[in-house]
């Protein structure tokens, strides 16, 4: 099974030292890759950092497709908590209500 981590490069280290292929792209470079590794790959982790970078329609599809199974973790240094999607989606969609 191919595995690859997108995200900084300290968490890269850990993912790459259990045997994933392990990404640090620029941000800009950051949804290319993404679409080129889906294409790829078994199974995606993803830092919430660069799940930000990532466009929302493509997140959020990516996230509930079973192939490659696509998921957001913590960050080395558990800095940035995962973003609230649903929240994002109901914004983009115009159904939430502030």
């Amino acid at each position: 099974m191919r595995v690859a981590f997108v995200g900084d490069r300290y968490s890269a280290l850990g993912f790459r030292l259990a045997g994933a292929d392990a990404y640090t792209p620029k941000p800009h470079e950051a949804q290319r890759l993404l679409e080129r590794l889906h294409e790829t790959v078994e199974m995606m982790l993803l830092t919430p950092a660069i799940a930000e970078h990532a466009r929302p329609e493509w997140l959020a599809a990516a996230l509930v497709q079973p192939r490659p199974l696509t998921l957001i973790v913590p960050d080395a240094g558990g800095l940035q908590p995962p973003p609230d999607f649903a929240a994002r989606i109901r914004r983009i969609l115009g159904v939430e209500s502030n």
